[in-house]
C-alpha cells in the first residue's frame, strides 16, 4: 500500500512538472515574434528620423517686384527686351514705382499694323495682353512713328513713363487719363488730354488690309474690344506705362 501510494505520488509530481514546463515553453515560443515585431518598429522609426526634414513655409523668402522682374528673364517673352529693361530700371530708380507690378510696354519703333502694346505682370513675366495701339497724327500719318512731342496742339505721341489717373466716360467712351512722369518729355500729358481710349480705326482689318492703323491726336488708342481689359489691368496704383521708340 505504501509503495502504491509512493508510486502515485511520483506520477502526480511528474504530471505537475510536465504541465509547468509546457506553459513556459509556450511563452518562450510566443515571445520571439513579439520581440521581432518590436525591433522592426524601432528600426523603422530610426529610418524615418534619418529622412531630411522638408523646409517649413516660414523659411520662404518674399520676392520684391524688382527681384521678380530679374527672375522673370528666364521666361520666354514676346515683348521687347529693351523696353522690359527700361521698365526694370524705372522701378529700381523711382521709389514711387517700386510697388507697381504691372507694366504697359509700348514700342513705337514697330509699325502700327503690328501688335506693339504689351501689358506684363512683372512678378511672373506673363504677358496679360498684346494688342494694337495707334500713334498721333503729328507723329506720322503712315504706319511708322517718326516725331514725338510734349507740346500742346502738336497731336504727337509722347515717349517716357506714365501713370494711370482716373477712369472716366468721355467722348470716346470708357477712358483712362494719364499723367507723364518725365519732365520735358511727357509731363504735359494731363494738360494735353493724353488718355487711353477705344477707336474704331484701330482693328485687325486695317492691320491686315492696309498695313497700318488710323491716327489719334496723340492718345493711346486701342481696339474697341480691348479697352475694358486694358483699363481693368492698368487702373489704380499697381501699374505704369512705358513708351519707347
Amino acid at each position: 500500500m505504501e509503495n502504491i501510494q509512493a508510486g502515485n505520488f511520483l506520477n502526480f509530481r511528474n504530471v505537475l512538472n510536465r504541465q509547468h514546463v509546457k506553459p513556459k515553453n509556450q511563452f518562450q515560443h510566443m515571445r520571439n515574434p513579439t520581440l521581432s515585431f518590436a525591433l522592426l518598429l524601432f528600426a523603422g522609426s530610426l529610418s524615418l528620423q534619418a529622412q531630411p526634414a522638408a523646409p517649413s513655409l516660414s523659411t520662404r523668402q518674399s520676392v520684391t517686384p524688382i527681384e521678380a522682374v530679374a527672375s522673370a528673364k528666364t521666361i520666354n517673352r514676346i515683348y521687347p527686351e529693351s523696353l522690359y529693361q527700361k521698365a526694370m530700371d524705372a522701378i529700381t530708380a523711382d521709389k514711387s514705382l517700386a510697388d507697381r507690378r504691372i507694366a504697359c510696354l509700348v514700342d513705337f519703333s514697330k509699325p502700327s499694323h503690328e501688335k506693339r502694346l504689351w501689358i506684363v505682370d512683372l512678378q511672373t513675366g506673363e504677358c496679360l495682353l498684346n494688342t494694337w495701339v495707334s500713334h498721333g497724327k503729328g507723329t506720322g500719318r503712315s504706319a511708322v512713328a517718326q516725331v514725338f512731342s510734349n507740346t500742346s496742339g502738336s497731336e504727337c505721341s509722347s515717349l517716357g513713363r506714365f501713370v494711370p489717373k482716373e477712369v472716366f466716360d468721355g467722348k470716346h467712351g470708357l477712358s483712362l487719363r494719364l499723367s507723364g512722369l518725365d519732365k520735358g518729355v511727357n509731363d504735359f500729358a494731363e494738360q494735353r488730354g493724353i488718355i487711353f481710349h477705344a477707336a474704331e480705326y484701330v482693328n485687325e482689318y486695317n492691320a491686315k488690309v492696309y498695313k497700318r492703323q488710323g491716327n489719334s491726336q496723340g492718345c493711346f488708342a486701342v481696339p474697341q474690344q480691348d479697352i475694358k481689359k486694358v483699363i481693368d489691368l492698368l487702373k489704380g496704383n499697381a501699374a505704369f506705362i512705358m513708351a519707347g521708340a
